[in-house]
């Protein structure tokens, strides 16, 4: 285990958390649509 910076691997994980929820975000509401329109 290399030995990173915790207040490194912190900031970056949220980092990608973050960009993870942006994406779902705007993906979540089109699958939505996707299945009211269908129902």
């Amino acid at each position: 285990w290399p030995s990173l910076p915790l207040g490194w691997v912190m900031q970056s994980s949220l980092t990608s958390l973050q960009i993870l929820y942006n994406m779902l975000s705007h993906v979540v509401p089109l699958f939505g649509l996707g299945a009211g329109n269908r129902t």
